[in-house]
Order: structure tokens, then C-alpha cells, then sequence
């Protein structure tokens, strides 16, 4: 016990405040995230590849109108919220009615656009009007999830994060209930139908909690905002626009796919196997907004910034790697009709590999936010997407495999650009990012890569490689928080 209690005294009140907000954050996207990841899987085994395929590229199509207002409105409201409410509850009162201003205006005006394209948008990809119905039906999600992102960025905002878990956790059970019986009844179109149901309900009960932190805090709707539109037009747009740089060229790269031969299998393929990634990500994502809270207010926190760069990278390594080395695991649940498929283990492990990529950029885009470098991320997500596509055009044959590469192209491209950049402006100290454990930590990674990528070996030398490199992975981390 004593020795617990000197551990625990050597925390900075920052430190501690960072573990609480970030293990309700935690418990909230464990229990939602995991029945989400959980009725993908159900409803990708149930459909098959190219049913699956076609929920694919219509949530891709959807979230490229999302990705208008959804992320970049959260990401305002989380940090300026903190960074006002105790001394200006005035500005705080006009940045949220300006943001929820926006966010209803444009909203409304990306469901009606959608709504009235989703034929001409189906027969553009799939040179049919299949696609229809589904594009209309997740049109809604448009507006009902652009709002909840609002409401979520507010409550993160306010640090109610035990209040986002228990409304997290609801949600997922309504989202699991509905879209796997609208699957199960309905296939296609019966998914979108749940997905709209769960995000109904994710909208009372958020708004409801919301209103009465608003008149706890004393917040109400100001409607003299105009007065913070400098907000909008430094930080939100900008965010926005750097989103718009990743979703438009996913999006592309989804239809390109599809219009290839036997493109909806392959995209089906693509999308099932994602879903690890996705799971993974958005779990690493339960330390976004506790860090973006604590970081807008504690700008030069060394300890608070190495946590942000080391914890999704080492969250990542340790949750892939085994994946990486017994990737059948995976295939368990999806069952054998994408376990057979030739592609299934390359690109399992592009996309494994990418995991960790875009976890360890998850840690450096923090930075950009804190320190107002939304144009710069702008035009960091536009290289990448330009890579991205280049490099799926250039590929001589169009399947999941190539696919996952172009991904993965695209993000080892995106860090070798952003990495010297920051380093030589002095935005991330170097030896945060440019050390032997660092160089230690990439080429152990790339090796083991390489070496499974092009062979399959037996399953007590699979074994023993995971092992020895998790062990070699841990002391490398070891060293890097002793740094």
C-alpha cells in the first residue's frame, strides 16, 4: 500500500484528472463500441461479401456529407468550452449557440441534398438504382448525427464523461437491437433503418442531459453570436475542410473499387475486415477528448503530451500484434466465405499495420488542434489523399489487397511529411519522435511485417514470434517513457 501511495503522489493533478476522465471515456466506448464492432460482424456474416459491400459504400457516402459539420463542430465545442466556462460564460454561451446554429442550418440542408441525389449518386456507382432507398434512408443520419456530435463535443467539453459513458452504453444496446433486426428482417435497407432508430434515441436522451448541464453552468442561447465567428472561420471551418481531405478520397476510392470487376465482394471484403479497425481506433479515441480538454488548458505539459503521442501508439501495438500473427483469429467470426478468400491474410495485415499508423497520427493531431494548426492538417490530409488515390490508380490489378495498401502508402507518406515539419518548428520536441527507441520500435515493426506478410508458418513459430516481439515491443516502450 505505502508503495502504491508513492506512485500515486507523483502524479500531477493533470495526470490524475487525465486517468479518471479517460477511464469513464474508456468504459463508455468499451461497452458501445464493443456491441457496434460486435452487430457489424453478425450482420457481415449474415449478408455475405457483396450485401455487405453495398452497407460499405452507403455509410461511405453517408459519412461523406457527416463529415461536413459532424467532427469538426465536436472538436470546437471540446475546446473552447474548457478553456472559457469558469471565466466567460458569455463567449460560452455564444460559441455554442453559433456552433448549434450552424450545425442545424447545415445539416438540414446536407439531408435534403442526399435525399433528392441518392438516385443519380446509386447509378453513378453502381450503375444501377439499387442504392437508392438506402442513400435516402441514411440521409436522416445526416442531420440526427451531426446534432449528437454537437451535444457529445458539449458534454466532453463540460468533462461529464461519466455521463457520456452511461449514454454511450444505451446507445449501443439500441443500435446492436435495431440494426441487427433490421438486418435480419429487411437485409440492406433494413441496417439503415436501425442505425436511424439508434440515432433518434441517442438524441433525446443526449439532449436531455445537455439541457440540464446548461442550466447548471448557467449557458443559454445567445443570439448576439455573431461576435464569435472568428471561431468559426480559424478553427471550425478549417477543421472541417481537414476532414473533408480524408472522407471525399475514401469515398472515391470506395466507387473505384466497386466499379472494378467483382468490386462489391472485394469492398465487402475490405469493409468486414475493417471493422477490428475500427473498433480499435475508436477505442483509442476515449483518450481524445479527455486529452484535448486538459491539453487547451495545460498547453506546454510535457507528461500530457508524451501521453498523447505514446499511449494510442502503444495501445495499437499491443492490441495488434497478436492479430498480426494469428489473423485466422479474426476470420473465426466472419466466417469461412471471407476466411477462404485468397486476400484474406495480406490484406488483414495491411490493414493491421495501418491500425497502428493512424493511431500514432491520432496522437499528433491533438497537437495540431492545441496549437491552432487546422490549415496545416488541411493540407496534410490533402497529400494524403492525393497518395491514396494515385497510388490504387497505379495498381495493375483492383481487389481488398491493393486496397489496404494504398492505405497504408498513404499514411506512411502522410507521417514522413508532417513529422519533420513539426519537429523543425518545434511544435513536437524531437526527441519525442526521433530517438533510437523510436527507430527501434518502426524497423522491429516493419521486419515482422515483411516476414509475415510474404510467409505462413506453423502455428508454434507463429507462437514464439509473438511472444519475443510483444517482449521486445514492451522494453522498447519502457524506454520511451524513461526518455
Amino acid at each position: 500500500m505505502p508503495g502504491y501511495l508513492n506512485i500515486k503522489s507523483r502524479f500531477s493533478k493533470e495526470i490524475n484528472e487525465l486517468l479518471s476522465s479517460s477511464f469513464w471515456s474508456l468504459v463508455g466506448s468499451l461497452s458501445s463500441k464493443s456491441l457496434l464492432f460486435a452487430v457489424w460482424v453478425l450482420v457481415a456474416r449474415m449478408l455475405g461479401k457483396e450485401l455487405y459491400g453495398e452497407i460499405g459504400i452507403v455509410r461511405s457516402t453517408i459519412n461523406l456529407f457527416i463529415i461536413f459539420l459532424g467532427t469538426g463542430i465536436s472538436i470546437t465545442m471540446t475546446k473552447y468550452i474548457p478553456m472559457y466556462v469558469q471565466k466567460d460564460k458569455q463567449r460560452v454561451s455564444k460559441i455554442y449557440s453559433l456552433n448549434l446554429f450552424f450545425t442545424l442550418s447545415f445539416s438540414a440542408l446536407l439531408t435534403f441534398l442526399l435525399y433528392f441525389l441518392a438516385e443519380y449518386i446509386s447509378i453513378w456507382i453502381s450503375g444501377s438504382k439499387d442504392l437508392k432507398l438506402s442513400l435516402q434512408i441514411g440521409s436522416f443520419l445526416i442531420f440526427f448525427n451531426s446534432l449528437n456530435s454537437f451535444i457529445t463535443g458539449c458534454l466532453q467539453g463540460f468533462r461529464t464523461f461519466k455521463l457520456i459513458s452511461f449514454i454511450n452504453t444505451i446507445n449501443g444496446v439500441a443500435t446492436f437491437v435495431f440494426v441487427y433486426l433490421g438486418a435480419y428482417f429487411y437485409s440492406v435497407h433494413g441496417a439503415f433503418i436501425g442505425l436511424l432508430i439508434s440515432a433518434v434515441i441517442l438524441l433525446i436522451q443526449s439532449h436531455y442531459y445537455l439541457k440540464k448541464k446548461l442550466k447548471q453552468e448557467g449557458i443559454e442561447f445567445n443570439s448576439n453570436f455573431i461576435s464569435e465567428f472568428t471561431i468559426l472561420k480559424n478553427f471550425t471551418v478549417p477543421s472541417i475542410l481537414s476532414g473533408l481531405m480524408v472522407v471525399p478520397f475514401k469515398w472515391a476510392l470506395d466507387a473505384f473499387l466497386v466499379k472494378s470487376t467483382n468490386g462489391l465482394n472485394e469492398l465487402g471484403l475490405y469493409s468486414a475486415l475493417i471493422l477490428f479497425q475500427t473498433f480499435l481506433v475508436v477505442l483509442a479515441n476515449s483518450l481524445n477528448a479527455p486529452l484535448l480538454t486538459l491539453m487547451a488548458e495545460n498547453k506546454n505539459n510535457n507528461s500530457i503530451n508524451k501521453i498523447s503521442i505514446y499511449g494510442p501508439l502503444f495501445l495499437g501495438i499491443t492490441l495488434v500484434i497478436p492479430f498480426l500473427f494469428f489473423p485466422q483469429i479474426f476470420g473465426f467470426f466472419l466466417g469461412s466465405e471471407y476466411v477462404n478468400d485468397p486476400n484474406y491474410n495480406q490484406t488483414m495485415i495491411l490493414i493491421l499495420i495501418t491500425t497502428i499508423l493512424m493511431l500514432y497520427k491520432q496522437g499528433i493531431a491533438r497537437i495540431m488542434v492545441i496549437n491552432n494548426l487546422m490549415w496545416f492538417s488541411f493540407c496534410s490530409n490533402l497529400i494524403w489523399g492525393l497518395v491514396l488515390l494515385m497510388t490504387f490508380k497505379l495498381s495493375n490489378i483492383k481487389d481488398a489487397r491493393t486496397f489496404a495498401f494504398s492505405y497504408f502508402i498513404a499514411y506512411v507518406i502522410n507521417i514522413l511529411v508532417i513529422i519533420p515539419y513539426y519537429t523543425k518548428k518545434g511544435i513536437i520536441p524531437k526527441k519525442y519522435v526521433a530517438n533510437l527507441a523510436m527507430f527501434a520500435l518502426w524497423i522491429l515493426l516493419g521486419i515482422i511485417s515483411i516476414v509475415l506478410y510474404f510467409n505462413n508458418f506453423s502455428i508454434i513459430i507463429n507462437l514464439l514470434g509473438f511472444f519475443v516481439s510483444l517482449a521486445a515491443f514492451f522494453g522498447i516502450f519502457f524506454k520511451l517513457i524513461k526518455k
